[in-house]
């Protein structure tokens, strides 16, 4: 692209991809930053939904498009960091792609179901220990944020914990209430009402500092147990090969946005951290996720059939 044309951009409008259906967390932050985006790059931006695979056939689609910057994709760990170690993807999540910046993280938290006679971490895995076979967990899916979580507190811990599958993860909180299993990881926005009326217990939270929404659950570090940070995290991302003044200009808008307190806020309802920062930042991290990500999926034995 010549010089003249990249000064140029945006001179139409600009496509932003979410490559999952409506109400995916990467569908909220697109549809947040839309408008917004709009208003400061003075093209209209639009939201369109190419779900399918977990979010793989979307990226798959999107990494042939012209490298422009005229089409833009909200999407998160499971396709840069989980997917290509489970399944066939049909891209590369750190060529075919341009990160643009992070937009939101969440962490995870561990809960359990209050009949457990325990109150921190250490006291889950002596009981654990010491009651093999009866402590149960599960996730809102294979292969997930939550589902690794406690892969890797296994492979950290030594523990064994089984894992259950919930396809869609509409039911799994209102189970683990109903002491169906005995503990799972998942995000605040889900178990938080959970917690706060006693119908379940918080025992950590996998970020580096205490929650905000819940900042009487201390960290997995504080609890004693090392390697536990894990975020659930969305971003913007471009073609490979789009010019480098066009993902600074986003970036620019993009900081812009992120900063007004209201957006923060409204992430902040939602269970989320509204982030900053540069595309060499991000890109950083996400090879870092890919590289981290893989080695637990590869020692834990994970797979999609």
């Amino acid at each position: 692209m010549n010089s003249q044309l990249t000064s140029a951009y945006p001179n139409r409008p600009i496509a932003l991809v979410v490559p999952f259906p409506l109400g995916h967390p990467s569908d909220f932050a697109a549809r947040r930053l839309a408008p917004r985006l709009a208003e400061l790059l003075h093209q209209p931006v639009t939201v369109e939904n190419w779900p399918g695979a977990s979010g793989t056939t979307g990226a798959a689609r999107m990494k042939d498009k012209p490298p422009d910057g005229y089409a833009l994709m909200i999407h998160g760990v499971n396709g840069f960091a989980i997917a290509p170690h489970v399944m066939k993807v049909g891209y590369d999540p750190i060529r075919d792609f341009a990160p643009v910046m992070m937009l939101h993280s969440a962490p995870l938290l561990l809960v359990v179901n209050p009949a457990l006679p325990l109150n921190t971490v250490q006291e889950l895995i002596a009981h654990v220990k010491s009651n093999p076979g009866k402590v149960n967990g599960a996730s809102f899916g294979t292969a997930t944020n939550a589902h690794l979580a406690l892969v890797l507190f296994n492979q950290i811990t030594g523990l064994n914990i089984p894992h259950t599958e919930y396809v869609g993860g509409s039911q799994i909180a209102a189970d683990l209430v109903a002491g169906k299993f005995q503990l799972m990881f998942d995000f605040p926005n889900v178990v938080v009402q959970h917690i706060r009326a006693g119908r379940l217990k918080a025992l950590a939270v996998t970020s580096s500092r205490r929650s905000a929404a819940l900042p009487n659950v201390p960290t997995f570090a504080e609890e004693g147990v090392q390697g536990m940070e894990i975020t659930g995290w969305q971003g913007m991302f471009a073609p490979a090969g789009t010019p480098q003044d066009i993902i600074a200009k986003l970036n620019a808008a993009l900081a812009k946005i992120q900063a007004k307190p209201e957006v923060r806020k409204e992430a902040e309802d939602v269970g989320f951290t509204a982030e900053r920062g540069t595309p060499e930042e991000f890109a950083t991290f996400i090879k870092a996720e890919h590289e981290r990500w893989g080695k637990v999926i590869e020692q834990g034995n994970i797979h999609l059939d």
